[in-house]
């Protein structure tokens, strides 16, 4: 929901926002170019994340960094730069939604897989703390 509030606000006012930054028109222009390819497929980079985030939370860090990693520097970097020196600035642009949807694919993948479920972290049950032990009890 936030994410569609979001983009709204970026479609209806994304060049007045813009032009906080700069008032030239090619900088505005640039900008929105920016915005209106990657707003539509932002959801996309919304659910990586989610997916990420909760690997991380259970203790599973060393994978969602791996597929991290390898979007930026194996997925994006080489399509930016494939972009940039066979099509126009503008196309440059999809280098980002292509990145996160093969991020996404991948933590998608990994989470469905279940492996993740062998690296839970969990505490071992504490022993019950009585209530003269605690250091702001009413006992004191």
């Amino acid at each position: 929901a936030i994410n569609l509030v979001t983009s709204a606000i970026l479609f209806v006012a994304g060049r007045q926002l813009l032009a906080f930054f700069s008032p030239d028109p090619a900088v505005i222009d640039a900008g929105f170019s920016y915005i209106a390819c990657v707003v539509p497929i932002f959801w996309v980079y919304a659910i990586m994340h989610v997916f990420a985030n909760f690997l991380n939370g259970v203790g599973d860090v060393k994978v969602p960094t791996i597929i991290t990693m390898f979007m930026f520097w194996c997925v994006r970097l080489p399509v930016a730069g494939y972009l940039s020196r066979n099509f126009s600035g503008n196309l440059l642009h999809i280098a980002f939604p292509i990145g996160w949807l093969v991020g996404c694919i991948l933590m998608s993948v990994y989470f469905l897989k279940g492996g993740w479920k062998k690296k839970v972290v969990t505490r071992a049950p504490e022993e019950p703390v009585e209530a003269a032990e605690l250091p702001f009890s009413d006992n004191m």
